[in-house]
């Protein structure tokens, strides 16, 4: 329908002209108080759902009260495994599940997924609800069956509030993933600068490094996060740790194309010598992406026109394969030479003219 497919949007506007037809739920009896506990157990509810489960879903307080006093069920699960609790902690329904926990219900059940109320209401940065399960006993350190933590999760959502809130109640700043990223590495990611503040002020590691010897540095440059960069240079994160790949955050700043974070790296104080593991250097991946005052900034601070990466090519031979004619005169004007051959035995116009930049071709000769 989305797409104009008029067929759909013609089936869409019967669907919506069509009365609503539900599973009659006989629940008149329960919200009176008059249904004996033994009969209030068996009593189906809309959507499938035991009456109980499906008033926390909807926050339906005094629908919660009268049934529990009916002797409604607390830790009766729904087919997924979600409690009536769980339910209303993924909802963010505060007061519904204040009134469960009252009842009992347990704080530390899980579903079928492995995830816990305080997990499911982290995730979805229900700050409030994380409190009143924490103050209830509900485990932060506990990880579901993909190895997350709650912080894990409300870090991913990037909640300070909620991440606030778990760290509050004793939460590992300094917890990871199973593959080693940590709370910091995540929020650097693509999270508002809020979020690292706090981890910072917390005690999170600036430069711990997951499985691919990646830093949450490495991250914010990487997702052209230019508050977290500085923020976690302004707490003294290193510059020289490269990933597995031989990638610092100036050269993952690079490849990505982003050209305003890289300058804020350089003038940072990257080193402009490093190498990927394919051998490109900050001015052949700067080439690579016609950025001209870059390029113009690292030839001026030394950086070498004529090294070669692993294939044997140049800068030069880099900005001539991708039709950038202004970096190429800044090439030449720094001493590039155009006659250097690759490891296919290619000079730059030929190379040019390969990509089809014939007029880059012709300045090359």
């Amino acid at each position: 329908a989305a797409n104009g497919v008029v067929d759909a949007r013609r089936l869409l506007a019967e669907i919506a002209a069509a009365p609503v037809v539900r599973p009659k739920s006989d629940t008149s009896a329960i919200n009176a108080g008059t249904v004996p506990s033994s009969e209030a157990s068996v009593i189906a509810a809309r959507n499938g759902r035991p009456p109980l489960l499906d008033a926390a879903m909807r926050g339906q307080v005094e629908v919660i009260d009268k049934l529990l006093r009916a002797g409604a069920d607390h830790g009766a699960k729904d087919e997924d495994g979600n409690t009536a609790l769980a339910l209303a902690s993924a909802a963010g329904h505060v007061s519904a599940a204040e009134r469960l926990l009252a009842a009992g219900a347990i704080a530390g059940s899980v579903n079928r997924a492995g995830d816990s109320p305080l997990i499911q209401a982290a995730a979805k940065g229900h700050t409030a609800v994380v409190a009143i399960l924490i103050r209830s006993g509900a485990d932060v350190a506990y990880r579901n069956a993909a190895g997350a933590e709650a912080a894990i999760l409300a870090s991913r959502g990037c909640h300070d509030g909620t991440l606030a809130a778990l760290l509050d109640g004793r939460a590992n700043v300094r917890s990871s993933t199973t593959d080693g990223m940590t709370l910091l590495m995540t929020t650097s990611s693509s999270c508002p600068v809020e979020n690292v503040a706090l981890l910072l002020k917390r005690g999170a590691s600036v430069d711990a490094t997951d499985q691919k010897q990646r830093t949450a540095l490495w991250y914010a440059a990487n997702g052209n996060n230019r508050a977290a960069v500085a923020a976690l240079l302004a707490s003294g994160a290193s510059q020289a740790i490269a990933d597995l790949f031989g990638s610092t955050p100036l050269l993952a700043a690079l490849e990505r194309g982003h050209s305003d974070l890289a300058l804020v790296l350089i003038n940072g104080g990257a080193e402009l010598d490093r190498r990927t593991s394919a051998g490109n250097t900050p001015l052949m991946l700067a080439s690579r992406h016609g950025f001209d005052r870059i390029t113009l900034i690292l030839l001026e601070k030394g950086a070498k026109p004529n090294a070669r990466n692993v294939t044997g090519n140049t800068a030069l031979m880099i900005a001539a394969n991708a039709g950038q004619p202004a970096v190429v005169k800044l090439l030449l004007a720094h001493g590039a030479d155009k006659k250097l051959r690759n490891n296919k035995r290619e000079i730059a116009s030929e190379i040019a003219a390969s990509a089809g930049n014939t007029e880059l071709s012709s300045l090359l000769r």
